[in-house]
């Protein structure tokens, strides 16, 4: 008795005049006794969504890492849409940077791979912040990098009540404070600005997010934040617990 055991589907790709096309085709693979042989050959047609698509692709890999000084190189996984793990061979990595901050990898196929197109990585350098987090030596936010650290350690619920001190006007890009985890610290703005322009992609949202029982004082808020949302504010979005909110602007 001749039985259908294993049915898989494979993509191949045809270059016509320097031209790609990706088809779709599936083999059925057929056993008799001892004896596997192909029984069936079924042409699909083209292919949308190529597997050389690097566009399609998933990259994968640390995204945090510790300040230096020295040119951080992620080591980055890249994954096709049929999943396939990608061989370096087949694209080059440029965006290597020893600054800190959020930075982004751009990953672009090389010309005679059999790969196209681009896919990109995001990654964090991020340093200690100065200071120890008491209100004799505060952590010192210097800079949108020492921000993001900031952010970034709420975030997994590291110091979240510890205190604070800005000792710059700085710019930033993402707000402080999530639902699970609140800040409950002490912030001292020293007088000096956070500038922040946003279209809001929550319901909640400001420089803060939520704080919980936080102190934030002497802080000048600058810029727009706008959103078809339930709760905006400029310096805070959800404020709850014993908060105070003192000489700020």
């Amino acid at each position: 008795k001749m039985t259908t055991y294993n049915y898989q589907e494979h993509i191949f790709r045809l270059d016509v005049k320097g031209i790609y096309k990706y088809f779709r085709f599936m083999v059925s693979e057929v056993k008799s006794g001892n004896i596997i042989q192909l029984s069936e050959f079924s042409f699909r047609g083209d292919v949308a969504n190529s597997p050389a698509d690097l566009s399609k692709a998933t990259v994968t890999g640390e995204q945090e890492y510790l300040y230096t000084g020295e040119t951080i190189t992620p080591q980055i996984t890249v994954t096709d849409y049929m999943g396939n793990i990608v061989s370096p061979d087949n694209y080059t990595v440029s965006g290597y940077t020893s600054e800190k901050g959020s930075h982004t990898l751009t990953i672009t196929a090389n010309e005679n791979s059999i790969y196209n197109g681009s896919a990109t990585f995001r990654y964090l350098i991020v340093k200690d912040l100065s200071g120890n987090g008491t209100q004799e030596n505060p952590y010192l936010i210097t800079d949108e990098a020492d921000w993001e650290i900031f952010v970034n350690n709420i975030s997994k619920e590291i110091n979240t009540n510890g205190y604070y001190k800005l000792t710059s006007n700085i710019d930033i890009s993402v707000p402080a404070g999530t639902e699970q985890y609140k800040f409950n610290g002490f912030f001292d703005g020293d007088g000096h600005t956070i500038t922040f322009n946003c279209e809001a992609l929550n319901d909640i949202y400001g420089v803060f997010r939520y704080i919980d029982g936080a102190e934030i004082s002497d802080l000048t808020v600058n810029g727009n934040v706008s959103a078809n949302a339930e709760y905006i504010g400029g310096l805070v979005g959800s404020v709850s617990g014993n908060s105070s909110i003192e000489n700020c602007i």
